[in-house]
């Protein structure tokens, strides 16, 4: 961010965005989250309602001076930020999800065991009471502590 913004600091100084360091720093880092805002800083510099070989689009191009390096610099800056930032952020987001699902597919598993487990206790107890082999049976809780 700071190469490029004192970059576009010395290519695009007459621009009002970029006068300065700072606002050259703030205006790259804008420009970093998507808002590039090709008009008003390639093509501010002649007036569209004048021929261009007017005298006073001359005078305005005289305010960008590298016409062709400025817009290779924003054009790599705009490949660079936009496409390759982007990308490597989608994709550390992405790697995060997929911990977060393999972490959740292991809480499952822990759960369906916990439930069998459980299951497997229970239901021997209550096929032997439903067939009368076990008459009286201990359930946590009661208060007699048999049931008949």
């Amino acid at each position: 961010i700071f190469a490029f913004g004192f970059g576009f600091h010395i290519l695009f100084i007459n621009n009002t965005a970029f006068d300065g360091i700072t606002f050259s720093l703030v205006k790259t880092f804008v420009m970093m989250i998507g808002e590039f805002d090709f008009e008003n800083i390639i093509t501010d510099h002649r007036n569209p309602a004048l021929p261009l070989n007017d005298t006073e689009n001359v005078e305005l191009a005289k305010n960008f001076p590298f016409p062709y390096l400025s817009t290779f610099v924003f054009i790599i800056f705009v490949f660079i930020m936009a496409i390759i930032l982007m990308n490597l952020m989608v994709g550390l987001a992405v790697d995060d999800i997929k911990a977060i699902q393999e972490n959740a597919e292991f809480q499952k598993l822990s759960l369906n065991v916990e439930l069998i487990l459980g299951l497997e206790r229970f239901l021997p107890t209550l096929s032997m009471l439903r067939s009368g082999k076990i008459k009286n049976y201990l359930f946590p809780g009661s208060k007699e502590g048999y049931r008949e």
